[in-house]
């Protein structure tokens, strides 16, 4: 088997997956963390790079699952942050 450049894309993306699963697992990151999300995104994007070019359909349903869920993810955190800041704004004009 010949290592091509996809081929370490796609490990740099399972390393980049388990790491932030690692990370969960002894606290360093929350799972409703914005860089939980980016992590896994950012995963499984390479992971489905070299799936481009070494095609398995299974792996490639859940990796873009995994992209989903990842989106789905950041716009929770974001939303969340528009939410606390509209909060403090509010609050702020509230005592004065």
């Amino acid at each position: 088997m010949e290592y091509h450049w996809y081929n370490f894309v796609g490990n740099l993306g399972v390393a980049i997956t388990i790491g932030a699963y690692f990370l969960l697992q002894i606290e360093k990151l929350r799972s409703d963390s914005f860089w939980y999300s980016v992590l896994n995104l950012f995963g499984a994007i390479f992971i489905t790079t070299s799936l481009s070019f070494d095609f398995n359909l299974s792996a490639l349903i859940v990796e873009v699952c995994w992209i989903i869920i990842s989106i789905i993810g950041i716009i929770k955190y974001r939303n969340r942050q528009k939410f606390k800041r509209l909060n403090v704004t509010q609050a702020t004009s509230d005592i004065t």
